[in-house]
């Protein structure tokens, strides 16, 4: 909705709101990047553990709680902004 108010007639002729439109859909793009992201390195990390357990090799556990430990900081950095942005 966002991208099709900015492709209407006269959009531009008021330049604060154009500006708060184009902001707000660079925020809500960053967060869906974030997410993808997110969702990417959990992935990945699935790979890793299926791939650990079916070779029994124990020596991927560090790669493996490494990646957790990344997934985790990234949900909580995502739940700060979140709680301070208010969306």
């Amino acid at each position: 909705k966002l991208e099709e108010q900015s492709a209407q007639p006269g959009f531009w002729d008021d330049m604060d709101n154009s500006q708060k439109v184009l902001q707000k859909t660079k925020q809500l793009k960053d967060k869906v990047e974030a997410f993808n992201n997110l969702v990417s390195k959990w992935e990945d990390t699935l790979v890793l553990i299926d791939l650990a357990n079916e070779e029994n090799d124990e020596s991927m556990l560090p790669d493996v709680v490494s990646a957790t430990e990344e997934i985790e900081a990234d949900i909580d950095k995502m739940t700060l902004e979140t709680l301070l942005s208010g969306h």
